[in-house]
């Protein structure tokens, strides 16, 4: 042998050796005379030994057979043999000869397929965070990764391995070991890429539960419609079901009833399900764009936390453009035009600009940027817009189908006021004539004049018809004028005028309660001297403006409105009258002459000239300013003429000191100071006496003054939200005894963990005794021992009091009620080991709450009997979570508990309790639990059914009582249940246990019904018998039985007749949904108002429908989604026919034995008329690997499916065809077809048969987006019938379908082949607006000399010619928007010396460039001046871009800057292009490591650089950025920066080493619009990174839920990890995700002293940690306190010193239930 292969052998020069090898086998190979080289190669690797006396080659290449020609007639049969089995052997050969080469691929491969598993751990820990539900594809796929990574440990750890690389013995062993794991590694780097490109993509990893509507502004009770208005209504609603129409508007004068008719059209067309989602927003003279997008997301179930509207607007607009169903935005109110693209709503032609997302979804495996997502393709949501002038529908909005509604004729009016003015009989004249005559026909005029005469007597109305023809003398009024005029008159008395018009000065949705504080303030309430007898009072009085239609109920309970038109005649009356001034969202260039003016009210107002030294207005009485202004100030002298002021508030200043004036002010009643920045010295206020109300919410102060001590008057004190209050004085709180309300919530926080010694703290709780006359309290306090005990609140009206830390309580259902929200309520987190028995002031608490959250309560077992056995008489809404201890909420086993329990109680949310074993033990009674609607139960591991419906045996005396049923009082329970929802329960094996005899289950009202992840569950009810003993079944129960689902079939009733949501994941063990016993033949109805089904993991499932069933079952079903499900094989049986009128979605995807989804059996009659209609709006199928057909056989005569309008498939691989061809003949509807990665397809519509003689075109008049992805196979869309018409084409994706021609060329023309082609480029063309290709395609129909004048965006993939790309550029003058993908040219600009001006014959007019995966080093901005003129540019994945522009290059037209992922970038622009960038609103600079700074100095002069419009400015993953300018002789000003974002940028000391200004700038985040992530303000934008950068651990620690550290972040691991920084107890409290990767130092990875800061920490990943001994370091001390009690799952990876994964026992510190492990 030679020395070479032995030495290869042996495992010496190891890649020499297998050269040698491989030689000599290819000429083995090449020589094709096989015989003799097989014989040989067999013979020689069985037989040679490794012993060194070998000395044959392995291969020799001499003396081989003659040719096969000597063979004779047989040698070309022979040779065929030999060539078969010389293939096979060649392969098998390969796998020993390529070992090691199989081994380092799939060891690359696994390393590729992890890194994509922690992006899909990161995307999914950020939609928890934002309140998705996961995808049950993207679990599944997470899981199999996680098996595989398993066989991958296997394989590593193959002792063959040793063999096959150092062979000690004979040469078959070796041989057969590198064969078998070469061929091992080959098949799983297959596996490998098959499951990276199964992975899920960015748009399928979460999705989250609807909220469809605000029915508060959605009410509309009372509604009359009218003869004159049906006909108008009935347009809109035609317009509102034409989906070519975008906007739509509505206007007519004020108070003609627009808003109530919109409600009215808004509530048909939600219930015509129209619309899924309908949002009505009121957009008023004085648009607040925060408050119109909070509204909006509110409906869309969108969080929005950011600061600044552009963040806002993003996040709305991505939201918007991601909904599946159809959106109602209703606009209400529009006064001038609304920019509808600042507050996020997207218009047609906008794009997801989004760099994130599109970095998400690219999928490197195919080289395909997915700019849109499959199903979901922005349409744009539908416009009503309302305004009372039509030019600004018409002209300002472009709004192009107007409607009016007019006024109410003469008898309808009529008809109205009759009604509501309660007149029985005939009207008298002159009531008619003030109908007629004074209330022009508006509805609001009559409805107010009405009430207000109402009840009133005959001499009444005709002295007001005097008055109102001496009034029509005067001057001219409106008709609301004089309406309003008249109730204001007719209002009781003086004390109600003046409450209505302090209610016109305060604005659109103003709190209740600061009427209550304005009235009292001033004094205006009668006989009344607390502050409760003030809330009652104008509770009473707000009621009879509402009876007297002068006001209008606000958005919540605590809220009420006013009509415009009623609150500006209200306003003209007190302006008039009261001598009072107002002014809201506007400009106030010059102050009037004040002296008169008893009011002065100034809000959100731009006050130009700032304020007067001094105002000389004696009779003022109230006077408010709130400005967002920071730089306003306030002159010494300003209050030293407003000697009877009473109420004075002030918002939003930053004082430097409290003016000096104020002190004159001794008929002061109510001080409001909030949201300002305050000084130190506030002792003046002491000298203001006679101050009722004060309040310092939301401000900024460091201690209250000891001066407060002297308001002995103060009946209202509100701190809240002062989050910096750090000292109260002793003897202040004491002092104020007739303190009635207290506010002090979030502002104890500071002073009672930061201060070392709590010793005054606790005197100041101390003090609160003190107070009897005490009557509400809002208060946080941050731990029990804090709470002295001695203090009771039992007597207290209405309470708010939070123990503990909130934010540790996660539970996302319970939502702390406003300060001013009337409830009782208390939040317990008791650490510390505290003893709840031990706070009796507490215990006491639980007779009257009403809210009640409890969460870690040491020793506590049984809620009612150990905490209150009164059984909770008031509580309606009770939430426990995270406790280990109790076992019951309730049980009747000891004497001392009450018959009754929970008699009010709501809702009931349980989380995370686990040692539960039952909710309720023992029988529950009559008055029970009656009023129950809601219960939600999670992670709840011991409990096994929700409720037993039988008595359990229970002692209350010596004597045993029997089981007995209780039937009746178990029915009245179950009656009121509207929701259930249970997950993460994996003993739970039934809702209900119930008596073998016990009869039907009746859930009258249950609406909603959720089961997920319960892997013992098997049905709804199990029978017990006499015993208690389960009653066997002979097969697998269904979810729901005859007893729950089918009661008597005499009477065909429903039990559950009312669910509309049912909602089962994660039962495995459950075989059918549905089944009915003994009912022989007969079908019955099920189901009849079910809405939304969805199903997933439910890999037992064979059968979803019920077989017998009449055909009004699921007669309501709107929506159905199934996913992996892997036993079904078909979606909708022939049998199935109750969803043909009602389902309009269906998504079924990961279902791998589906093969079709409409079964059409041959035996159905075909009817010749067309056959039944179905309502089917939306097809989407994803992952089905075995789906062969969509419909089982061409439902040409059974079903058609005319309103369908969205298909989408993808990733089925087995589907030849889209549709039948009947099916595609008949579409009129749709508007989106895509087909995307299914590898078998060969055309959409399937042929006919050859007999078919009508050869007539496929039309699709409505089709406007065409999307076909990597279909390889696919050669036509409808073979014999192109091209296809498509009139209406707007967006056009064809990518990876080689075979397919989509446009004819000049040569197609000439030879006659145009009816090859899919489309007529000559049609399609001139209407495109959005064209995606890749470049072969491209090149196509680069000849054909059409223009694309429509064309605004164009995405290009794979260019390699920069003078092709002006080609294509050539043809579409009006592009706007340019996406270039794996673009390989290295200028983006040709040169002046090869750019041929003809080629630039056409000024480009790009707006937007994104450039993703470039090789572009040069960009050419000084080439083109075009380029100049960009407003947005977009760079990811640039890896050689060095530079972003040469210095004086202007970017004056920039208005966003998004660089991702550009390495070669050291420094991003010079100060003079800096300077240029006068529009620029965003700049995002993101994960460019070696970027040092942003902007550079080019000269040594002082400059100063004005970003005078930027927004927002994001930097993040910027390992070497040291600052955002280095050069101390650049001076900036940001004079519009609302959000900074700096993250992960660990050399940043100061953001700028010159000085820079930033007036609007708060708050630093660490996360884009996480309330949570801001750092604390330090004063100035330098000072607070500095401090940030002092101490690192205040971002890593307290913003995020996932957190990935790798071995660079060096501090914390020194200072954290090693315990040489302090670390509070809730440092990492938000931590769900903890990934340590790469840390060589550390030996336990969660040491001792960290284990109690991860409460919340679910899914821990420790990878390539070669010190690793420990993974979970665990001491005696650990014990006391609580623990990691999260944890799902544990994943370990190269730890070669692992030698335990916790050195002690982890009971009572670790929780283990949950806990899935990954090695």
């Amino acid at each position: 042998m030679p020395l070479e292969i032995r030495q290869w052998i042996r495992g010496g020069d190891e890649p020499e050796g297998e050269k040698i090898v491989a030689e000599n086998f290819q000429r083995i190979i090449d020589t094709r005379k096989v015989s003799r080289g097989i014989g040989e190669l067999v013979y020689r690797f069985g037989e040679m030994s490794f012993s060194r006396e070998v000395a044959h080659p392995i291969f020799q290449i001499d003396n081989l057979p003659p040719s096969m020609d000597s063979l004779g007639p047989f040698g070309k049969v022979v040779e065929r043999v030999i060539d078969s089995v010389w293939d096979h052997v060649v392969r098998q050969v390969t796998y020993i000869l390529h070992y090691k080469q199989n081994v380092v691929e799939l060891k690359h491969s696994v390393k590729d397929l992890r890194l994509e598993k922690e992006r899909i751990d990161h995307q999914r820990d950020a939609a928890e965070k934002n309140l998705h539900n996961i995808e049950g594809k993207v679990t599944e796929w997470v899981q199999q990764v996680s098996e595989f990574e398993s066989t991958v440990e296997e394989f590593e750890n193959d002792e063959g391995h040793k063999r096959a690389r150092s062979p000690n013995c004979y040469v078959f062993s070796y041989l057969r070991n590198r064969h078998r794991l070469g061929r091992q590694a080959k098949k799983m780097a297959v596996d490998v890429k098959k499951l990276k490109d199964e992975s899920p993509k960015f748009d399928e990893v979460a999705y989250r539960q609807n909220v469809t509507s605000n029915d508060a502004t959605l009410s509309n009770a009372g509604f009359v419609e009218f003869g004159s208005t049906k006909s108008t209504m009935e347009k809109v609603m035609r317009h509102l079901e034409d989906s070519s129409v975008r906007m739509i508007g509505l206007y007519g004068p004020g108070g003609v009833g627009k808003t109530t008719l919109i409600k009215e059209i808004a509530r048909k067309a939600k219930d015509n399900k129209l619309f899924d989602r309908v949002a009505r927003v009121e957009i008023t003279a004085n648009p607040n764009p925060q408050k119109i997008q909070e509204e909006i997301a509110y409906v869309l179930g969108l969080r929005l936390e950011g600061e600044g509207q552009n963040v806002r607007a993003d996040c709305l607009r991505r939201r918007l453009k991601r909904e599946k169903g159809n959106i109602l935005l209703i606009l209400d109110d529009l006064w001038d035009k609304l920019d509808l693209n600042k507050l996020g709503i997207p218009l047609d032609d906008d794009q997801d600009d989004d760099l994130s997302n599109n970095n998400k979804d690219y999928d490197k495996d195919r080289k395909v940027l997915k700019k849109e997502k499959i199903l979901h393709d922005h349409k744009g949501c539908k416009l009503l817009l309302i305004s009372r002038n039509r030019k600004v529908l018409h002209e300002e909005m472009d709004v192009k189908s107007i409607f009016c509604l007019k006024e109410l004729d003469e008898k309808d009016a009529l008809m109205l006021f009759q009604k509501v003015a309660k007149i029985p009989n005939e009207m008298s004249v002159s009531k008619q004539e003030i109908v007629k005559k004074y209330c022009a026909g508006l509805p609001m005029a009559i409805v107010t004049v009405a009430r207000a005469l109402r009840n009133k007597s005959e001499s009444v109305w005709e002295a007001t018809l005097e008055q109102l023809k001496k009034q029509e003398l005067v001057g001219v009024q409106t008709s609301m004028d004089i309406s309003v005029k008249m109730s204001y008159d007719h209002l009781e008395n003086d004390e109600m005028k003046s409450i209505l018009l302090v209610c016109a000065q305060m604005g659109h949705q103003a709190l209740i309660m600061d009427l209550v504080k304005y009235c009292f303030g001033l004094g205006i309430l009668e006989g009344v001297y607390s502050i409760r007898e003030a809330r009652e009072k104008i509770d009473r009085s707000i009621q009879m403006l509402k009876d007297s239609g002068l006001v209008l109920d606000g958005s919540s309970n605590i809220h009420f409105n006013m009509h415009d038109l009623v609150r500006d005649a209200a306003l003209s009356i007190a302006h008039k009258d009261r001598n009072v001034f107002t002014l809201r969202n506007g400009k106030l260039d010059y102050w009037p002459e004040l002296e008169r003016f008893t009011s002065i009210s100034v809000c959100d107002t731009d006050i130009i000239d700032g304020l007067p030294r001094v105002i000389s207005c004696s009779q003022l009485q109230f006077f408010q300013i709130n400005t967002i202004d920071p730089s306003l100030q306030i002159p010494d002298s300003f209050f030293g003429e407003m000697k009877n002021l009473r109420v004075l508030i002030l918002t939003g200043f930053h004082l430097l000191n409290l003016p000096s004036s104020i002190e004159f002010l001794l008929q002061l009643r109510m001080l409001c100071l909030e949201r300002c920045t305050l000084p130190d010295d506030l002792s003046k206020v002491g000298e203001l006496k006679k101050i009722r109300i004060l309040s310092f919410s939301g401000s900024q102060l460091k201690k209250l003054p000891p001066e407060l001590r002297e308001l002995d008057k103060l009946q209202l004190l509100d701190i809240s939200d002062c989050s910096k209050l750090e000292i109260i004085p002793p003897n202040i709180i004491s002092s104020l005894t007739r303190l009635e309300e207290l506010y002090i919530r979030k502002s104890l926080i500071k002073m009672l963990v930061e201060v070392e010694t709590n010793k005054v703290q606790d005197l100041f709780l101390s003090e609160l005794k003190s107070l009897h006359e005490l009557k509400v309290v809002d208060l946080s306090i941050p731990c029990a021992s804090d709470l002295p005990n001695h203090l009771f609140f039992d007597k207290l009206k209405d309470y708010k009091i939070v123990i503990g830390d909130l934010e540790m309580f996660s539970v996302e259902d319970f939502r702390m009620p406003s300060k001013y929200e009337s409830f009782r309520v208390l939040a317990l987190q008791l650490k510390d080991n505290t003893n709840i028995h031990s706070l009796k002031g507490i215990k006491l608490l639980f007779k009257t709450v009403q809210i009640l959250l409890l969460g870690k309560v040491d020793g506590v077992q049984n809620v009612v009997n150990e905490l209150n056995t009164e059984g909770f008489p008031d509580l309606k809404h009770l939430f426990i979570t995270n406790n280990n201890d109790i076992k019951y909420v309730t049980s009747t086993e000891l004497s001392n508990c009450v018959n009754v329990f929970f008699p009010n109680l709501e809702s009931l949310c349980l989380y995370n309790l686990r040692s539960l074993e039952m909710i309720c033990y023992g029988p529950i009674t009559v008055a029970s639990f009656t009023k129950l609607k809601t219960i939600k139960v999670e992670s709840c591991y011991h409990l096994k059914n929700l409720f037993l419906l039988y008595v359990d045996k229970f002692l209350t005396s010596p004597e045993m009582y029997e089981i007995c049923e209780c039937k009746s009082e178990m029915d009245k329970f179950l009656a009121s249940l509207e929701t259930i929802e249970v997950s993460e329960c994996k003993s739970l094996k039934e809702i209900l246990q119930i008596p073998e005899d016990y009869g039907k289950i009746e859930f009258l009202e249950l609406s909603t019904l959720t089961l997920q992840s319960l892997p013992s569950f098997t049905s709804f009810y199990t029978k017990v018998g006499a015993q208690k003993t389960s009653v066997q079944r002979d097969k697998a129960p269904p979810l729901f039985g005859e007893l729950v689902v089918i009661p008597n079939l005499e009477s065909l009733n429903l039990s559950l007749k009312k669910l509309k949501s049912l909602i089962i994941s994660e039962c495995p063990n459950m075989k059918k949904i549905l089944e009915t016993e003994g009912n022989s033949g007969n079908k019955v109805c099920i189901f009849p108002k079910l809405e939304e089904f969805q199903l997933s993991k439910m890999n037992s499932l064979t059968d979803m429908w019920q077989t017998k069933v009449s055909v009004d079952s699921f007669s309501s079903l709107i929506s159905v989604h199934i996913v992996e499900c892997n036993k079904l094989d078909k979606i909708f049986p022939s049998h199935m026919e109750g969803w043909f009128e009602s389902l309009e979605n269906l998504k079924v995807s990961d279902c791998k034995s589906v093969e079709v989804i409409f079964e059409i059996k041959d035996s159905q009659e075909i009817d010749p008329s067309g056959g039944i209609d179905t309502n089917l709006q939306l097809i989407l199928l994803e992952y089905l690997p075995k789906l062969k057909q969509l419909w089982s056989k061409d439902p040409e005569g059974i079903l058609n499916f005319k309103t369908l309008r969205t298909v989408d498939v993808k990733h089925c691989d087995e589907l030849r065809n889209l549709f039948p061809a009947s099916v595609a003949k008949d579409f009129p509807k749709l508007e989106r077809m895509s087909a995307l990665f299914c590898g078998k397809m060969v055309g959409i519509v399937a042929s006919e048969d050859a007999s078919e003689t009508n050869k007539d075109r496929l039309v699709f008049p409505e089709l406007t987006c065409m999307k076909l992805y990597y279909l390889s196979n696919i050669k036509s869309f409808y073979e014999g019938r192109h091209p296809i018409k498509c009139p209406k084409l707007k967006e056009l994706t064809v990518v990876g379908c080689h075979k397919l021609k989509i446009f004819s060329t000049e040569t197609s023309k000439t030879t006659n082949e145009g009816h090859k082609f899919v489309l007529s480029a000559e049609k399609v063309f001139p209407k495109l607006e959005y064209l995606e290709i890749d470049m072969e395609e491209a090149q196509r129909w680069l000849s054909l000399n059409y223009q694309m004048h429509r064309l605004k965006e164009f995405h290009l993939s794979s260019v390699e010619s920069v003078h092709l790309l002006y080609q294509f550029l050539y043809r579409m003058p009006n592009l706007e928007n340019l996406y270039l993908t794996e673009d390989h040219r290295e200028v983006l600009v040709p040169t002046a010396n090869s750019a041929p001006q003809q080629i630039l014959g056409t000024v480009i007019q790009l707006k937007q460039l994104f450039l993703y995966w470039s090789d572009v080093k040069d960009l050419g901005f000084e080439r083109d001046q075009v380029l100049q003129r960009l407003e947005l540019l977009s760079l990811q994945g640039c890896q050689q871009l060095c530079n972003l522009a040469p210095p004086a290059v202007s970017l004056a037209y920039l208005t966003s800057l998004e660089l991702n992922y550009c390495p070669g970038l050291k420094n991003l622009m010079a100060s003079s292009t800096a300077q240029s960038m006068v529009q620029l609103k965003t700049m995002k600079v993101i994960y460019c490591g070696e970027v040092e700074q942003i902007v550079t100095n080019e000269g040594s002069e002082e400059m100063k650089i004005v970003f005078g419009k930027l927004i927002t400015i994001e930097l993040a993953l910027l390992n070497k950025l040291a600052s955002f300018c280095s050069c101390n002789n650049c001076k900036f000003e940001f004079p519009t920066l609302e959000i900074l974002i700096i993250r992960e940028c660990p050399k940043m000391k100061t953001f700028t080493e010159g000085s820079s200004t930033t007036p609007k700038l708060e708050s630093i985040f660490g996360v884009e619009g996480e309330e949570k992530s801001k750092w604390q303000w330090e004063g100035d934008l330098n000072a607070t990174v500095q401090k940030v950068f002092n101490d690192k651990l205040t971002f890593i620690t307290y913003t995020q839920e996932g957190l990935f550290l790798r071995a660079h972040n060096e501090f914390i691991i020194k200072e954290v990890w090693l315990g040489t920084h302090s670390v509070q107890q809730n440092s990492f409290r938000r931590l769900k995700s903890l990934n340590a990767w790469g840390w060589t130092t550390l030996v336990h990875v969660i040491p001792s002293h960290l284990l109690s800061c991860f409460q919340n920490l679910e899914i821990l990943t420790v990878k390539s940690c070669s010190s690793a001994q420990v993974i979970f370091n665990i001491n005696d001390e650990n014990r006391k306190a609580s623990g990691i009690s999260r944890l799902k799952k544990l994943a370990l990876y190269d730890l070669p010193k692992l030698e335990h994964v916790w050195d002690k026992d982890p009971e009572g510190v670790i929780d283990l239930q949950m806990l899935n492990y990954e090695c």
